[in-house]
Formats: C-alpha cells, sequence, structure tokens
C-alpha cells in the first residue's frame, strides 16, 4: 500500500528523533567516562574494628563566620538560603576503639575532609592540613556544571597512642542551588558498614537488577518475533521502560554508588533514565489501546518525547541553563499531574470507548498508586520503615510485569483473531476452488451432452448405414463405421469418482493436478451425495486440504516414490477418510501444530481441517512410519 507524505513525514520525523536522542545519551555517558578517566582522586578504604554508629547531632558553621556559633543540627537536615559557593563546616571529634571507616555522602555540593589527631577535650591538634584527607572534587563534563551524587567509605587515621580524631567536614555551595542538605554519616567496621549498605540497598539493587535484565529480555523477545504483526513492538517499548527504570533506580542505588567510583556516569544515568521512563511508557499504552480518538494518550506521549529531547538538548548545549539536578526535580513536581492525565485517558478508554482492557489497567494503576502513597508515608517517618525508593520500586516492578502480561495477552488476541482471519481466508480460497472444480466439471458435462445430443439426433442415418452394410453383407465396412462411431462418442470415465458432485468435481481437480506432478493417485472414494448434516463445503474443505498437504508432501520426494491413497466411507453416523502419501521425512510440529515450509508460522490448512473436525464432534491423528505420512480422521454426520 502507498503510503501518503504525512505518513513518510512521521516516519521520517521518529527516525530522526531516535537517532539524536541515541547520540545525545551516548554523548552524555562518554563524556562522562571519560572525566572519571581524567580524575586524579583515590580513596583509602581499608577498614576493621568498630560496628556501624549513625552520627546525629553536629555542629555546622556558614562560610565559618566567627561571630557566629556553631548551631547543632540533628542528621540529615537541609540548610536554605544560602548563596552560590557559600561554605558550611562540620566540625567534630571521634572517640575510636580501632581502626575505623567512615560513610559519607555528598548531594550536588562539593565535599573536602581534614583530619587531625584532637586532644582529650576534643580540640584538635596541630593546624590543618593545606590538602584535604578526602574531595570530591573529581574532574565533571564540560555541561555538568553541577556536581553529582557521590557516596565514599574512608578509612579514618588511627594512632593508638591518641584514638581520637578530629574531623572537619566542608561543603561547598554549587552555583544552582540556595539550599545544602547534609546527609546521615556513618561510622564503624568496614564490613559492618557494607552491611549495613546490603540492609539498606540490597532488595531496591535486585529488583533494579532484575529490571534491567527483564528489559533487555523483552527488547530481544519484542526483535526476534516481529514478524506477522507489528503487536510484537510492546514488548521493545515494554523493554525499554524497564531499562529506563533500571537506569534511574540502580545508579542511585547506594551500593553501586559505594563500589563504582564513577559519579558522573552514575549521576547521568540515572538522570537519563529518570526522564527516559515517560515516552516508551506512553509509546506501549498507545499500541495497547489503539485508539486514535483517545487524542489524550497521543498528546502525553508527543509531550513526554519532546520534553526528554528539550532536556538532552539544553542541558548538553545550553551552557548549564537546566541542569539534571533542577530539571528532574521539575519531572517528579509534574509526575502526579502527568499520571493523572494518563488515569483519566484510560478511564475514557474503558468507559467511554469501552476497552475492556483498560478496566485492568485501572486496578494496576491504583495497586501502583498505593505504594507511591506508602513510599510518601514512608519518606515522611522518621525513622523510615523501609529504605528510601523501595516502596515506590516494588509497585513499579508490580506495574510492569502487570503490563507484561497485559501485553502478551493482546498479542496473544491479536494471533489467534490473525489465525482465524488466514482460516477463513484458506476456507474461503477452497471454497472458491471447489467451486472453479464444480463449474469446470459441469462444463464438461454439458460437452458432452452436446455431443451425445448431436449423436442421438444422427442416430436415424448412422443406423440406416449399418443396416445398409447388412443388406449387402459388407462385414467389414460396417465394423469399421462402428469403430468410427465409438471413437466420436464422449467418454465419461474418471469423472464420476463417487456419489457427491461437489466432492467429485474437486478431487477431479487435484487429480488433474497429481497427474502433472508424476504422482500416482489410488482412490476408494465412498461419499454420498447427501452426507448427513455435513456440508458440501466443510467436506470439500477437508478433502481439499489434505489432497493439497499431501500433494506438496509428495513434491518433495524422488518422482518414482510419489503416491498417495485416498479412503472414504459413510457408515451410521460417521463419515471417515483416510489418506496415505509419501513424504521426505522432514516434519515440523510444536505443540501439536503443524508449522508450514512454504512460509513462516503454522501451517493453515491443517488447522483449517482440525476446525472442521471439532465442528462436527469428530477426531484426527495421524502417523508416519518409513517415509509415508498417515492421515486418519472422522466427523459425526
Amino acid at each position: 500500500m502507498k503510503k501518503g507524505p504525512w505518513a513518510v513525514l512521521g516516519r521520517l520525523a521518529g527516525v530522526t528523533y531516535s537517532l539524536l536522542l541515541l547520540f545525545l545519551i551516548v554523548f552524555i555517558l562518554v563524556k562522562s567516562v571519560v572525566a572519571w578517566h581524567e580524575s586524579n582522586s583515590n580513596d583509602n578504604t581499608d577498614a576493621e574494628a568498630n560496628a556501624p554508629l549513625e552520627l546525629r547531632d553536629i555542629p555546622y558553621f556558614v562560610n565559618d563566620s566567627e561571630t557566629e556559633q556553631g548551631r547543632i543540627e540533628k542528621l540529615p537536615f537541609e540548610i536554605t538560603g544560602l548563596a552560590p559557593q557559600d561554605k558550611v563546616t562540620l566540625r567534630f571529634t571521634l572517640m575510636l576503639n580501632g581502626p575505623t571507616t567512615l560513610l559519607v555522602r555528598s548531594e550536588y555540593s562539593k565535599l573536602e575532609i581534614y583530619t587531625r589527631l584532637a586532644a582529650e577535650d576534643g580540640s584538635p591538634i596541630g593546624d590543618l592540613p593545606t590538602v584535604p584527607y578526602f574531595s570530591t572534587d573529581k574532574t565533571i563534563p564540560e555541561f555538568q556544571i553541577e556536581p553529582p551524587v557521590e557516596m565514599a567509605v574512608l578509612q579514618l587515621p588511627f594512632d593508638q597512642g591518641n584514638p581520637r580524631v578530629h574531623l572537619q567536614m566542608q561543603y561547598t555551595v554549587s552555583d544552582i542551588d540556595d539550599t545544602l542538605r547534609i546527609p546521615t554519616m556513618i561510622v564503624g567496621d568496614r564490613d559492618a558498614i557494607f552491611s549495613y549498605l546490603m540492609d539498606r540497598g540490597l532488595v531496591s539493587l535486585v529488583i533494579g537488577v532484575l529490571m534491567l535484565i527483564a528489559g533487555f529480555a523483552l527488547i530481544l523477545v519484542g526483535l526476534i518475533s516481529i514478524r506477522r504483526t507489528s503487536l510484537e513492538s510492546l514488548f521493545i517499548w515494554l523493554g525499554l521502560t524497564c531499562l529506563a527504570t533500571a537506569m534511574w533506580t540502580v545508579s542511585v542505588n547506594e551500593i553501586v554508588l559505594t563500589l563504582i567510583p564513577m559519579p558522573s556516569l552514575l549521576y547521568n544515568l540515572a538522570s537519563i533514565g529518570g526522564f527516559a521512563l515517560l515516552p516508551p511508557f506512553m509509546r506501549f499504552n498507545m499500541v495497547i489501546f489503539a485508539n486514535k480518538r483517545n487524542w489524550l494518550i497521543r498528546v502525553l506521549y508527543l509531550i513526554s518525547s519532546a520534553a526528554f529531547i528539550i532536556v538532552l538538548l539544553v542541558y548538553v548545549f545550553g551552557a548549564g541553563a537546566l541542569p539534571f539536578a533542577h530539571s528532574i526535580n521539575i519531572l517528579y513536581n509534574l509526575s502526579p499531574a502527568f499520571l493523572g492525565l494518563f488515569l483519566i485517558a484510560v478511564i475514557i478508554e474503558h468507559v467511554y470507548f469501552r476497552n475492556p482492557q483498560a478496566l485492568r489497567y485501572i486496578v494496576s494503576c491504583f495497586v501502583f498508586s498505593t505504594f507511591v502513597a506508602l513510599e510518601l508515608i514512608n519518606v515522611a517517618l522518621e525513622p523510615s520503615i523501609l529504605p528510601e525508593g523501595l516502596f515506590f520500586q516494588i509497585g513499579l516492578a508490580f506495574f510492569v510485569f502487570e503490563l507484561a502480561i497485559l501485553a502478551w495477552e493482546h498479542i496473544d488476541s491479536a494471533l489467534q483473531a490473525a489465525d482465524k482471519t488466514i482460516i477463513l481466508e484458506t476456507e474461503i480460497a477452497s471454497t472458491n476452488r471447489a467451486l472453479e472444480a464444480q463449474r469446470t466439471l459441469y462444463q464438461t458435462l454439458a460437452t458432452s451432452n452436446e455431443e451425445i445430443r448431436k449423436l442421438r439426433h444422427d442416430m436415424r442415418h448412422q443406423l440406416s448405414v449399418l443396416r445398409g452394410y447388412a443388406d449387402e453383407q459388407h462385414v467389414e465396412e460396417a465394423k469399421s463405421y462402428i469403430d468410427n462411431l465409438i471413437g466420436t462418442i464422449p467418454s465419461t470415465a474418471g469423472l464420476l469418482l463417487c456419489d457427491n458432485f461437489a466432492v467429485n468435481a474437486l478431487i477431479a481437480h487435484y487429480l488433474a493436478i497429481a497427474h502433472d506432478r508424476n504422482i500416482q493417485v489410488e482412490l476408494k472414494m465412498v461419499v454420498p451425495e447427501k452426507v448427513g448434516r455435513a456440508s458440501d463445503n466443510d467436506l470439500c474443505i477437508i478433502i481439499g486440504n489434505l489432497f493439497e498437504n499431501a500433494i506438496e508432501a509428495c513434491t518433495y520426494v524422488e518422482e518414482h516414490k510419489r503416491f498417495i491413497k485416498i479412503l472414504s466411507a459413510a457408515e451410521k453416523n460417521r463419515f471417515t477418510l483416510i489418506m496415505d502419501n509419501s513424504y521426505d521425512g522432514r516434519l515440523d510440529v510444536r505443540n501439536g501444530e503443524f508449522y508450514s515450509r512454504k512460509r513462516t508460522g503454522k501451517g493453515i490448512g491443517m488447522a483449517s481441517v482440525k476446525a472442521e473436525v471439532r465442528k462436527y464432534e469428530g477426531a484426527m491423528k495421524y502417523e508416519t512410519a518409513d517415509g509415508v505420512f498417515k492421515t486418519s480422521l472422522y466427523i459425526k454426520i
């Protein structure tokens, strides 16, 4: 079918969008890896000794003001009303029982840590070192003006003679923020700290990794399966949704942040994943509903896709006009409204367009919203019931799982409908062939009848000639004249194969084809003129498809081995058919379904025969032995 100009432009726009998006994502990630490679920072993370302990009441100073006493806050806490490049300093002393590690985290700010031994009163000993013990001042891509989120496990200096250590932690506010968040810090044995991280983030990490694996698997299944219908693209769009979710959740996981010293890469992966979540999700729904009248879903898809590409373009080329740290907050704030509009679109699909799949969608959305509400409650509690984000991840994993089931059911339903359509088309083609065979037979019989009528008309003259030969005792001439007459009489041999005219015509049609292909055919057909409740059309579908399959199978073997034997009988309330034919031994049967050698997919002819057998409450079986394919069936008539 020829496509219109708008369809071609739409296709071109889609390809251009995908290529531009791929370029931007690869550019951001490559630059992040290069920046990490150029970093000269090395972290010392050896430790053992103390159980993990959360640091709570910590004094802090803003811009190290000498006139302002250090204020004490309980970690974590936020400081607002700051200016770019303001410095917030935390000073405190730890009493160590042995080699100890410190778990620290910085969020969109530069962090420098200085260590000194401390006196018994907690005051630092000696001057502040000129070089920080630890710094997050790593190289970042030039377009990334905000520092990434970073975590580190640091080995604190330990002196057996003086186990006190004084820490000075200096945060520098970025150029894009007026708020600084000071996260919780943990001290203790290194193994214990990693156990602490595992307790908080292992479930979340496992869910993220499973989503990552599921994403690749779904995309692979979609790419492999696209052949008969484009609905398999559902798996591709759902797989991309899973990948985006995994990029987001895995890259912000505390275990990953601690073990992979590539903060800029993880930060950009998480940000890209957050923005990339909505476009494939909305595209998935467009394919599921396939309703052009529900314009709201299409508008949401266009908005999410446009927002994604605009954010990436501004982030890379906008000289810091829209950092990810700000744009992701905008996304979070707009997400409830966006999802609310999507839920309205689903409700419209169910109520107005009577789409039964939408109701199940509404239930899944309700369950997901419940988990989101639990996540908000969890974040508001102090301490939280579960690690932050876990409720959301569980709800999202459930939602994606439901979508995968929905996609599979949708595709299975579409494939069944496609199979029924193909079977119907095959049955129509079989009926047309039977009608054509009957028409040919009618023409043959009509021609024969016309010739017989002429013979009858000329019979008196011919008998007079024979009488004359007899009177004159011309025996040889009479014999020759009779032989000539016999040659002019049309023969009906081979036309009357059974009493059922439709089946007779169909068998004659396939006999001619078999003869052309040098196939020996042996027939013993008993088909009454009326075969009970079975229609002539249904009988032609059964016999025609089996005969056609047998002819095709014979073409794959040597000519001297080609044969077809057909036996049928109608007794009491059953019609029985047995057909044997030669074949080359190759047979593709999966789960009881025959697959065609002429095309990709199931054999439609055999499926049509099975459908007719089921229609008449019959049974069918096949056997193979020594290069012979044997089919037997019966139907109730």
